[in-house]
């Protein structure tokens, strides 16, 4: 029995130290012959279970996600961070209903109340489905909760000037700027809000320029080739229009974040 048992703990170590350094496919099959033994401790069952969860969020395998997640969840229905993943892998997943996410990020906050991540993530679910004002009060309280996390206020005053409170959303960034004052992430955070209130401003003015009735403009298109006329005995240069880069937009909190909240 303890010969068992020593190699069950070294199978978890092993299979806990490979996802670790990213060795994902290597980890699972650790795991998987983990779960294999019989009269596994419950404990143990749970956490390879919970980590192949994991392991499937990362390859986006959001159905086997959820499968190994649920079977974890059966042994330990009170782990706020087994209900948060469980959130992520229906709110991440394409094909699922996203708007069930909420009742995961519901019970992992009601588990962890104070969760900024779980804060932050519940409240971008929120705002995504409409429930602005809702979801951008939680989107504060994570903020408060972690005023100095980079990814948190970026997704906050994303969030603001998405929604149309860009003022909020430089007051946001100001203070936070002020905040971290000698971290030149904050700098180009502020100087990237700025470039994208102005972008939307630009694109509005342009809307509102378009004529109704009348002529219309009808577009050039653009072509990489280089030719040139010389017709009056001079070369000139006929180029396509150039095209410029779309706007730059601040990371937000991704999946490989979420992942590793607390």
């Amino acid at each position: 029995m303890s010969m068992k048992l020593n190699l069950v703990d070294t199978l978890l170590n092993r299979g806990r130290n490979l996802k670790r350094h990213g060795l994902l496919h290597d980890a699972a099959g650790v795991l998987q012959k983990l779960l294999a033994f019989r009269d596994l401790p419950i404990e143990t069952g749970q956490e390879a279970r919970s980590l192949l969860g994991e392991i499937a969020l990362e390859r986006n395998e959001y159905k086997a996600a959820r499968r190994h997640l649920a079977a974890a969840l059966t042994q330990a229905p009170d782990d706020a961070k087994l209900h948060y993943f469980m959130a992520i892998a229906v709110d991440d997943d394409p094909e699922a209903n996203a708007e069930r996410a909420g009742r995961f990020y519901r019970r992992a906050l009601a588990l962890d109340p104070e969760n900024p991540t779980y804060l932050c993530e519940y409240g971008q679910n929120l705002v995504e489905w409409g429930k602005v004002e809702k979801g951008l009060k939680l989107m504060r309280r994570a903020v408060d909760c972690s005023p100095d996390d980079l990814l948190m206020v970026s997704a906050l005053a994303e969030a603001l000037r998405v929604t149309g409170d860009a003022e909020d959303a430089e007051r946001c960034l100001r203070l936070a700027m002020f905040r971290n004052s000698q971290d030149r992430r904050f700098r180009e955070l502020w100087e990237d809000h700025q470039f994208q209130v102005l972008h939307t401003r630009q694109q509005a003015a342009l809307t509102k320029m378009q004529p109704t009735d009348g002529p219309v403009l009808l577009p050039f298109a653009a072509t990489d080739e280089v030719r040139s006329d010389t017709s009056d005995g001079k070369t000139i240069r006929v180029d396509g229009p150039s095209t410029l880069p779309g706007p730059k937009r601040p990371a937000r909190r991704g999946s490989s974040s979420r992942r590793n909240a607390k």
